[in-house]
């Protein structure tokens, strides 16, 4: 049967988070392999070590090896995948026959089931297609069965972005299409926190939320900063995956004069995008230090300016580390008018996972969440 352009991801269809789609391989990938539409750079392939988490394994990027772990993780970048690349047919002259080698990589020999994700998996060479096939619908590679519990599942574009992904016939009616919405501002400034993102990222995204915005929205039909197919030369934009790129960069900025930094910048989300984060590294020089904010919590400034807010906010959750620190902290963050603003502090530091125990043990933050639950949703 011919390859058809998908056509299963419109606008109507029902969308998952990054988690929930991580959650339903857990569930389901012995039995019904997912595949994950959506836009460039949106973090699909971050689904692995999320469903290695979520199975209680060590493992988080390609390169780890865990032999303790429940299941080994196998990533298959299939744009760059090569016809022997994982199997090899050879002669056996002592039995006249030909034999099918499989790569070690795949460690089959250690009887360990796989989670097996094939990336860009609608954009891998056409002579590939029936090896993907054997492996999505049957857990087959080649004449080799995966070990018994194996899960295989891939990622692929959205038809509305253009990229020309397409699928087997056979193979899509075999299969769940998942439809993958982007990542909310808030979600993905935790995930920065979680991971030791630089904090000028975290307050980038917070304080200018369009930025994790989709081209689908009709609203969003002006807006620099994101993916959108309809524009010409929309090469360098914001996503989870290009500013986790500039997050990288400010860790490793010292040494770098301000126009190389700049550079590097907007040659990663672009233009539009460098111009507000140079606007906010030069803020994070100006606001008020948090070792300040702890020594005179009720007298330091409260900035009008809304980013500068976020910041320190940020930086707060960042730098406190005792249970003294904290307390005399949200005496200010008590002080700032939004209460949006003050719930930043909140998320960010019950996302570091170095704060757990100062969240758990402090009774201003208790009283704060209890307060302002409504924003925790």
């Amino acid at each position: 049967m011919s390859a058809i352009t998908l056509s299963n991801a419109s606008f109507d269809a029902p969308e998952c988070s990054l988690l929930e789609a991580a959650g339903l391989v857990v569930a389901l990938g012995e039995i019904h392999s997912q595949v994950m539409l959506g836009q460039p750079g949106i973090g699909k392939s971050s689904t692995l070590p999320m469903i290695a988490q979520m199975h209680g394994d060590q493992w988080r990027k390609p390169g780890d090896y865990f032999p303790n772990d429940a299941y080994h993780y196998f990533y298959i970048d299939c744009t760059n995948e090569e016809v022997n690349g994982l199997k090899m047919r050879m002669p056996d002259h002592s039995r006249g026959a030909i034999r099918e080698y499989l790569s070690d990589a795949l460690r089959l020999h250690e009887g360990r089931p796989l989670v097996m994700l094939l990336d860009e998996f609608n954009k891998g060479p056409k002579i590939l297609q029936s090896t993907w096939a054997r492996l999505i619908l049957d857990r087959m590679l080649g004449d080799t069965p995966l070990p018994a519990g194996s899960k295989v599942y891939c990622t692929s574009n959205l038809v509305s972005d253009g990229l020309g992904d397409t699928v087997q016939g056979h193979v899509g009616n075999r299969v769940g299409f998942l439809t993958i919405r982007n990542t909310t501002a808030t979600e993905y400034a935790q995930y920065l926190a979680s991971t030791g993102g630089h904090p000028v990222c975290r307050t980038f995204v917070l304080a200018n939320k369009k930025c994790m915005a989709s081209y689908t929205d009709p609203s969003q039909v002006d807006n620099e900063l994101i993916w959108n197919p309809r524009r010409s030369g929309n090469v360098s934009y914001c996503t989870p995956r290009s500013i986790s790129k500039v997050s990288a960069i400010l860790h490793r900025a010292k040494g770098l004069s301000p126009n190389q930094l700049f550079a590097a910048i907007v040659g990663t989300v672009g233009l539009a995008a460098g111009k507000l984060f140079q606007a906010v590294l030069m803020l994070d020089d100006a606001i008020t230090k948090t070792a300040e904010v702890i020594a005179n919590p009720m007298s330091v400034t409260v900035p009008d300016d809304f980013t500068a807010q976020i910041m320190m906010m940020v930086r707060g959750a960042t730098d406190v580390e005792t249970q003294d620190d904290t307390v005399a902290f949200m005496k200010f963050v008590n002080r700032v008018p939004s209460e949006e603003v003050q719930s930043i502090f909140f998320h960010q530091i019950v996302a570091d996972p170095a704060k757990v125990a100062l969240v758990r043990g402090n009774a201003a933050i208790k009283e704060w969440r209890m307060k302002n639950a409504e924003l925790l949703v």
